[in-house]
């Protein structure tokens, strides 16, 4: 494998971040978004970059030969009461799983969380996606409680794992 690039993206880069998100979508049921359901605009990818540009969230995007295959964003709390916490969403395309590249993003996370004054990461999980599972618990994430029934999959409600990490 070629040499794994980090960085936050530019504004520039929000249509190659949303074609990144949209692939994500159609290679695993594991996103909240169903294959044609991401709306193609544009806008709030923006808002998001320039946020973590700003330094108020993180997102950061990893490549490979100048190609996103993998992205972490969390974003903090709004309100002087929670911004102290931030919610994660992270994604890898299928042909980059299991090579340390989450463990990367989470690695970069947390290093600047440290920096923003971050007490607390916390996402959620899919009951039945093992991998994800086992990739939060290995950076440290607990399991909080259960959202039952929550997310329609394969035609099944599935329960939804409530996961965070105290730094």
């Amino acid at each position: 494998m070629s040499l794994v690039n980090y960085e936050t993206p530019q504004v520039v880069d929000a249509e190659s971040l949303w074609q990144l998100m949209a692939q994500i979508d159609r290679e695993t049921k594991f996103t909240l978004y169903e294959t044609d359901e991401r709306e193609y605009d544009l806008e709030p990818l923006k808002k998001l970059i320039e946020n973590a540009n700003r330094g108020v969230d993180f997102l950061q995007t990893a490549s490979c030969d100048e190609q996103m295959i993998g992205y972490l964003l969390a974003q903090r709390g709004r309100h002087r009461r929670n911004r102290h916490v931030a919610s994660v969403v992270v994604g890898i395309i299928a042909d980059f799983h299991n090579r340390g590249i989450g463990s990367a993003l989470f690695h970069n996370l947390d290093q600047w969380a440290q920096l923003n004054q971050i007490k607390r990461l916390e996402l959620t999980v899919v009951e039945t996606n093992v991998a994800a599972k086992r990739l939060y618990q290995a950076q440290g994430f607990e399991v909080e409680g259960v959202r039952q029934r929550s997310i329609l999959l394969d035609g099944r409600y599935v329960n939804e794992i409530y996961m965070a990490k105290l730094l």
